[in-house]
Order: C-alpha cells, then structure tokens, then sequence
C-alpha cells in the first residue's frame, strides 16, 4: 500500500502519487521523455516514488525518485534524463510567471526530497538552459547542502527539412562522414539480410561479445537484466529493434531505440566483430534515423556523446552537440 504524503509550501502542494497518476501527468504533456514514462522506468529499477506538484492547484512538476536493485537512490546505468518533468503550460507563461513558478516549485519540490531522503540525483535534459534556482539552492533554504552540477553532452540530429527533388535518405548520408558513407555502400553488397523478430537473449549475446572485447565482461553480466528489459520494451511498443544476420544466417548486429512522440534514442548498438569491421553498423545507423523521422519524431538523440572515441563516432553520422546536466544534491 503506497503512503501518500502532503507537503505545503505557500502555493505549491506536493503529494506522492502511484504510477497511474504519474502516467496521465505524463501523458498530459506534448513530448514527455520516455523514460520518465512509468512503463520504461519502473521495470528499471527496484523502486520508484513518484512526486506531483501542483502550483496554485493545477498540477505544474512531476519528479520520480529511483531506489536501486541494491538498495541505493540512484539513476537506472542504461537511463537518459531521468528528472522533473515540467507540464507544458509553464512554457506559454509570460517570462516572469514562468520564473517564479520554477523556482518555488522547483526549491519547494528539493526541500522536500532532500529532508525524505537525504540525498538526490537526476538529470535536466537537452534544451535547458538555466540552472540557477540549484545554484541558489543552498542559500535559499539557509541550511548547508552540497549541489554539484555536472554538465554533459550529447549528439543530436533534427530532422531535416526535405525539398522537392530531396529524399530523407540523401539528405540524412550527406551528413555522414566520408568514410560512413562509404561502410553504408559497401555492406549493402556483403549479403546482410535484415532480422526480424529477433530473439532478446540473442541480442544480449552480441551485446555481451562487443562488452567482453572491450574487456568489459563485468559491466555486460551487470546490465543484464536492464539489456533484457530494454529489449522487452522496444519490442513492446515503446520503440523498436532494428537487426541483421550474416549471409550464413548468424547474428550480426543491432539496434536498440526507445522514442517518445518527437524524441528517438538508441540506446544499444552492438555488432559481431565481422559486421563492424564491414561497416554493417553504419547502415544501422542510417535506418534507425530513416525510420525514426517517418515515424514522426523531430530530434534523433544518441542519447550521450562524453567519451573521445563515442563522441568523434556519433558526430561522423552528421549529429550535433547538445548539453544537459547531471545534478546530485547532498544534505551536509
């Protein structure tokens, strides 16, 4: 049975809800983060709290709170912008309305969780752009908290816009890399045949091979429950699994997406040492993008770009750098 509880600060009322409160929030909002959807984000982990706030009655900020498998707060490993999300009306307040509301909301919403559990950790997605009500946080609420703001960055290609003579594919590979172009032309001659339906524990496999070449044996066998989940998920409606097989008919590769309405994120790529050493991967690439914006989505984001090697390797496909920030609040 879940224990509700109220706080009350002036105008903001803050109640912890259950997962279908969370979800008509959710729903509610043009394009909520997928992983903020309680159906993507519940199976994650061993639990979530769910916090709803409403300002002068209407709800305005919904705020999950992920406990670890391990008995810890933290954010699911293979996770992206897990943080408040704020109802659209905020943003077609006038400037000063919607700086007032963020910020009581916002300091009102971190009083509490700081004082439930001590601690929090969540990150502010791409597109924000002001940080300084967790800047202020500390002096705000006349008690010493330590705030670290993290800020990171991704790659993130919109979809472009397509003039009379254009196609999405041709406009999408010219973007690419000279030698990404060329990997897309050559695998398309090496008999790689597209698979459907591809069974989840054979996508962890391949997934757990690229992990143990790297000598990250340790990090496949620890992710996989959440590889599995993920798998469930975009086979289940939430975004899709893109595959191949060799010309023998073995696993080559794949592609792992989740997508909210105008957001897609393809979180897992993994492929046999044979298909990468073909470029298999890079037409992977280009079909999670082509079928990403005919599905209707405007942003394609590769969901993090903060190492050397991932990041040159994201922005060869014609992606963009983006910032967001990881916060972790600590009690003192």
């Amino acid at each position: 049975m879940l224990a509700f509880r109220t706080w009350q600060v002036s105008k903001v009322i803050i109640n912890q809800v259950d997962a279908a409160a969370a979800l008509v929030f959710w729903r509610s909002q043009d394009d909520a983060r997928i992983f903020l959807h309680p159906q993507v984000l519940t199976p994650l982990c061993a639990q979530v709290d769910w916090w709803l706030a409403t300002w002068d009655g209407k709800p305005m900020c919904l705020w999950p709170v992920c406990h670890s498998k391990e008995g810890r707060l933290g954010l699911p490993e293979l996770s992206q912008y897990v943080g408040p999300l704020w109802h659209d009306a905020l943003a077609r307040k006038k400037a000063h309305r919607q700086w007032s509301i963020k910020h009581s909301v916002q300091r009102a919403m971190m009083e509490l969780l700081l004082e439930r559990y001590k601690q929090i950790v969540f990150e502010l997605p791409p597109g924000t752009r002001d940080v300084r009500v967790l800047q202020w946080f500390e002096s705000d609420i006349g008690r010493p908290v330590n705030v670290t703001i993290e800020c990171r960055h991704t790659a993130i290609i919109t979809r472009p816009a397509l003039l009379l003579d254009d196609s999405l594919e041709s406009i999408l590979l010219a973007g690419f890399s000279r030698n990404r172009r060329r990997d897309v032309r050559d695998s398309q001659a090496n008999g790689y045949r597209e698979w459907t339906n591809p069974e989840p524990a054979a996508l962890y496999e391949l997934y757990s091979e690229l992990l143990g070449g790297k000598h990250d044996g340790d990090k496949a066998q620890r992710r996989k429950h959440d590889v599995m989940t993920l798998v469930g998920l975009a086979q289940g409606g939430f975004g899709r699994v893109i595959a191949y097989r060799d010309a023998s008919g073995l696993p080559a590769s794949f592609a792992l997406l989740l997508a909210s309405k105008r957001t897609a994120l393809p979180l897992l790529l993994a492929s046999s040492p044979g298909a990468r050493s073909e470029g298999l991967q890079a037409v992977l690439m280009l079909q999670s993008m082509l079928r990403s914006f005919e599905d209707g989505v405007n942003t394609f984001d590769f969901a993090g770009a903060n190492s050397v090697i991932g990041a040159e390797e994201k922005h060869r496909y014609g992606a963009c750098a983006d910032m967001y920030f990881r916060v972790a609040v600590e009690s003192k």
